[in-house]
């Protein structure tokens, strides 16, 4: 009796939140969502490896809120908060680096929110929302500067941690430690939020002590290398040769806001994993961790930094502590940088795919991009960390804003379909409109900022030092507007178009509901079970077939289905065109007939389209 009552409570609970879901979406958007509540995840090592890195996390894989929250507590957990918050303090003075501080914060609470929630709610990356946003060639910009900034995360982070091997152990030259660290990151980082949910568990309690030691330390302690000072004396801390004026806060904010206009983005890795029915509260406590823990880093790093004369933690920590310096350091290190070759192997991954149409999988290349990550680490990035993170700034500003403005205003405005779109058969290669709000102002206000942190001479002058300084401020405002306007114009220009052109290259369409079996499909190519939204009609293959995302990405038609959908009559491929192949993923029967429509069959029997503007109903 009793256990028949918790069954009645669960089928209640698991009814009530999907039902708050069917009355706030429309069935368009809900067809696109995986409502079905799994308490296993389903998949082995293959789905464990590539955690579903170019497609939408599915209901079978996705994780408890606790699951998620100690890989945020890994990804929070690396010391470059530290270096950027004393590199600023000492560069430009407290009072300009608190504005920085006040501003990333703003910043970190309200964007960051939306995001987590989008990619809870439909299990999508920010390399996906993208692709939905500014066309599928058109997002491979944005994700091959993602991927420079994941390779400059890792190099930095690695920099910090050869540091404090050298200053322990110098017998090793610098460059021998960062080929050491380089390659100790392959094993650990072949497999993905699994083996990564673990680890951070298992770390987070030798780092807890060792973080607490050296901040106490460096403020309470009587070490004779460090300049102690009052917390009046600190906030009134300006370096010599500089002043308090419009020009140096606003280049503190930049350099400051380049590490943390990234959060809204880095939270949708996070955040896509998230159990649908936990969306809610499972967002707000992973994002708690996840926003104020970096914070209170860089404005602990930024008071530090002027009393330890150098803002490099991986210096002053093992001055204060020694070897166990040495060992936060280390730890500290593993934390973030496994998190740092994760997310950069998903946009090596997302890129290539789209360039080439070549989809080896995820753990091809992290060998790429710790190889990557380790020239980078050569040529010492970390010694341009400010005018880089000041161009971070200016493009993910761009791309934060650009994508938050299409779903969240543009779409309402336009009435076109508000989920995320990223099937290479839908989208358009670049939608214009969109792609040229996000870098008309990039371009525009570039050259200003390259003058003002003197990358590039003073002459001629490209604008009054007030609008150089705060090109990171004037290039939000401008996508912002643009991202309203130029659809608008768009539309405008060509009034016989449906505003679902901007986004969509063909009608949209489903999987017939005959040939669902538990809200999935077998892809008749790779005979890999996936959800239903992840199919297309492919009038490519023999038998105009539904095919799966992943081998619609690897088949080299030329965007065929965009021109005609006239059946070509090509065989179905002896070898999926991709490397994520699944063992408990593989439908029953392995033959690519199976529950497919006759080849005679009228295309729009198989569709689910009623029509060339079904994308935009």
């Amino acid at each position: 009796m009793t256990v028949t009552v918790e069954l009645d409570k669960k089928k209640e609970e698991k009814e009530a939140w999907r039902e708050e879901l069917e009355k706030k979406f429309p069935p368009d958007y809900l067809y696109e969502l995986d409502l079905r509540s799994e308490d296993k995840r389903v998949g082995g090592k293959k789905a464990a490896a590539e955690d579903y890195a170019l497609r939408r996390i599915p209901a079978t894989w996705r994780w408890s809120w606790p699951s998620v929250m100690w890989v945020v507590w890994g990804g929070v957990t690396f010391l470059y908060a530290y270096f950027l918050g004393g590199l600023v303090s000492t560069g430009f003075g407290m009072t300009a680096f608190l504005a920085s501080a006040g501003v990333s914060l703003v910043w970190m609470v309200f964007p960051t929110l939306w995001f987590s929630y989008k990619a809870s709610l439909e299990g999508v990356s920010a390399d996906l929302l993208s692709r939905g946003s500014l066309g599928y060639g058109g997002s491979a910009f944005s994700t091959l500067i993602y991927l420079f900034l994941w390779v400059y995360y890792f190099a930095a982070e690695g920099e910090i941690m050869a540091s404090a091997l050298t200053t322990y152990v110098p017998q090793i030259p610098i460059w021998g430690w960062e080929v050491i660290i380089a390659a100790a990151f392959i094993p650990l980082t072949l497999y993905g939020m699994t083996f990564l949910s673990r680890f951070q568990l298992l770390t987070w309690f030798i780092w807890l002590p060792l973080i607490v030691a050296v901040n106490y330390l460096a403020f309470f302690g009587a070490n004779p290398s460090f300049t102690h000072m009052t917390f009046a004396q600190l906030l009134a801390y300006q370096p010599a040769g500089t002043s308090v004026n419009f020009t140096t806060v606003n280049l503190a904010i930049a350099a400051g806001f380049g590490l943390f206009v990234l959060w809204p983005l880095w939270a949708m890795d996070y955040g896509r994993f998230l159990k649908l029915k936990e969306r809610k509260t499972g967002t707000l406590l992973y994002w708690l961790p996840y926003t104020l823990v970096p914070w209170f880093d860089y404005v602990l790093g930024g008071f530090i930094g002027p009393m330890a004369k150098t803002p490099d933690i991986g210096v002053y920590s093992v001055v204060l502590m020694g070897g166990l310096g040495v060992l936060l350091s280390v730890i500290t290190q593993l934390r973030i940088n496994v998190e740092n070759v994760y997310s950069g192997s998903l946009s090596y991954s997302n890129f290539i795919s789209r360039a080439t149409h070549w989809v080896p999988g995820r753990r091809f290349w992290v060998y790429v991009f710790i190889f990557s990550s380790l020239i980078a680490m050569e040529l010492n990035i970390l010694g341009y960390a400010s005018q880089i993170s000041s161009f971070f700034t200016l493009w993910l500003g761009a791309w934060v804003t650009v994508m938050f403005m299409d779903y969240a205003v543009v779409r309402r405005l336009l009435k076109v379909p508000r989920y995320t779109e990223f099937r290479r058969a839908f989208l358009k290669n670049f939608n214009v409109p969109t792609f040229l709000a996000m870098w008309i102002p990039i371009l525009v206000n570039l050259p200003p900022y390259l003058q003002i942190t003197g990358i590039i001479g003073p002459s001629p002058s490209l604008g009054p030092q007030w609008y150089e300084a705060s090109t990171w401020l004037w290039t939000i405002i401008e996508v912002a507007i643009l991202s309203v306007v130029l659809p608008m114009l768009w539309i405008r220009k060509d009034r016989t178009s449906a505003a679902s052109a901007i986004y969509f290259a063909r009608p949209v369409t489903k999987v017939p509901a005959q040939l669902v079996v538990n809200e999935e499909y077998s892809c008749p190519v790779c005979h890999q079970r996936n959800h239903k939204s992840d199919y297309a009609v492919c009038p490519w293959y023999e038998n105009v077939i539904q095919i799966c995302s992943y081998c619609c990405m690897g088949t080299n038609c030329g965007s065929y289905c965009h021109k005609t959908m006239t059946p070509a009559h090509h065989p179905i491929p002896a070898r999926p065109p991709h490397g994520f192949i699944d063992t408990q993923l593989e439908a029953e029967s392995a033959s690519p007939d199976k529950k497919q429509v006759p080849v005679d069959a009228p295309i729009a029997s198989q569709t689910g389209s009623t029509g060339p503007d079904s994308a935009s109903k």
